[in-house]
């Protein structure tokens, strides 16, 4: 898709389900879309995309997968969702559910044949047969629709909602490689490990496991997005007007997936970001839970991280008499 391509959003997508938008955006290109956090604009883009080359590029960043950062115990690897991850979720549980639908069936028919007549025997088998035919028909129908990657699934996971489900070091760091030019290091937290006498046992130093296989221009399309999530009209820019640099971000909405939870009123706030645009330093990743807006709650985080980078919250010394 051309960054400069409009696509009309009145609120809602025009492909079913019929996804709907926070706001009716009007006509957006890439950089507003990304700016205002318009949903019908990346489904679009997903659309044209297509799921395979959605996963390879996001597989590219590391995400869904663990990020081995040295300093950190029993990580999650998070969950991608992919084709052949929905097929095999939903044969399997589709498989207990329809063992279980059977050997009721078959249970049902026992207990009726202990105490039937010969005559009544006949009568509850064909009545077992037919039952079990219909019951054969629905689970065929069930594994066709629900272990097939569907269209609304790629609409879905687009805009960061469905089964995606990632780790906070998985987005720091997805956020740093686009910001440094796709360049995928693995993570780090311990700098060096020091002896007693002060000798360096170990200095530990960036590791790169992988260059994205997206092109710097396509990439310095995703940056100038950021930025603009920071400047007027982004849903960011009350943020980082302070900030003696540009910053680069993106706001989130998660949908919380527990239980009990009201799906369209509660929600994490997610914010991601990374500072200076032209010569980054410094990537952030942050989530409060029931935040509900990301640039309403984790967003505030970031801006306490760059101000503290930037020396904006030194204390001023005291004068001497």
């Amino acid at each position: 898709i051309n960054p400069n391509e409009k696509v009309l959003c009145r609120g809602s997508y025009w492909r079913p389900p019929y996804i709907r938008c926070w706001s009716v955006h009007g006509n957006v290109d890439f950089y507003s879309a990304l700016a205002g956090s318009c949903n019908v604009y990346f489904q679009e883009a997903a659309h044209r995309a297509g799921i395979d080359k959605m996963v390879e590029v996001a597989q590219a960043f590391g995400m869904g997968e663990k990020t081995n950062t040295l300093g950190i115990i029993n990580e999650s690897s998070g969950l991608l969702p992919t084709p052949k991850w929905k097929k095999e979720l939903y044969e399997a549980s589709l498989g207990k559910k329809y063992e279980k639908k059977f050997n009721d069936l078959n249970k049902e028919r026992m207990d009726k044949l202990s105490t039937a007549s010969e005559e009544e025997k006949d009568k509850i088998n064909r009545q077992y047969d037919s039952k079990k035919k219909t019951l054969e028909a629905q689970q065929k129908i069930d594994l066709n629709f629900y272990t097939r990657w569907q269209p609304f699934d790629t609409y879905n996971i687009s805009i960061g909602q469905g089964s995606n489900s990632f780790t906070l070091v998985q987005l720091a760091n997805l956020t740093a490689t686009i910001a440094n030019g796709g360049r995928h290091y693995q993570p780090y937290l311990i700098d060096r490990i020091v002896s007693p006498d002060g000798q360096i046992v170990q200095k530990y130093t960036p590791k790169m496991l992988n260059k994205v296989p997206v092109s710097g221009v396509n990439l310095a399309h995703v940056k100038e997005g950021m930025r603009r999530v920071s400047e007027p009209g982004g849903t960011a820019y009350f943020l980082f007007h302070d900030i003696p640099a540009e910053v680069g971000a993106k706001t989130g909405t998660a949908q919380t997936n527990r239980v009990g939870d009201n799906k369209r009123k509660e929600f994490h706030g997610v914010f991601l970001a990374f500072t200076p645009v032209e010569n980054p330093q410094i990537a952030f990743a942050g989530l409060v839970e029931y935040g509900q807006s990301g640039s309403g709650s984790a967003g505030h985080v970031a801006k306490a991280v760059f101000e503290e980078y930037y020396g904006l919250n030194k204390e001023e010394e005291p004068e001497n008499d």
